[in-house]
């Protein structure tokens, strides 16, 4: 993360989240992190909501080859039992997955943030054809 401001003025709450894309030869590499947090009586902030996203996509027909999802924090208890069911969207094309993330994962097969997170992916492919553009390299 770049650096945050202290929220030690009063309540606060903060979303932050990032999506990292790579090109390696064939491959399309995605790194993207969730995360909600509030400010502590100290000053520092507190955890509340947070996935890790790791997952990789055919660099030329863009379908979700592999997708690990790491629940770091998680307030409900329906949160965790979302996570396997992300395998269904193996096979996806990156650019559908906002519509199949909705189909696949409804109510409690998903959690909205994890969902979220998921259908952030489809932004990939831009992504991705804004680095060939520049040459090799990493967004």
């Amino acid at each position: 993360w770049h650096s945050l401001s202290s929220q030690d003025d009063g309540p606060g709450a903060r979303r932050a989240r990032r999506l990292d894309v790579r090109l390696d030869g064939n491959t399309v590499r995605m790194n993207a992190h969730f995360q909600d947090s509030a400010s502590r009586p100290d000053g520092q902030r507190m955890g509340l909501h947070e996935y890790l996203i790791t997952a990789t996509a055919d660099r030329e027909t863009m379908m979700l080859r592999s997708l690990d999802v790491d629940p770091r924090v998680l307030p409900f208890g329906y949160c965790p039992m979302a996570v396997p069911n992300t395998a269904r969207l193996i096979g996806t094309p990156l650019g559908d997955l906002r519509q199949a993330v909705l189909a696949e994962l409804p109510r409690t097969l998903g959690c909205t943030h994890l969902n979220d997170m998921l259908r952030s992916l489809a932004d990939v492919p831009q992504l991705a054809a804004t680095i060939e553009q520049q040459g090799e390299g990493a967004l």
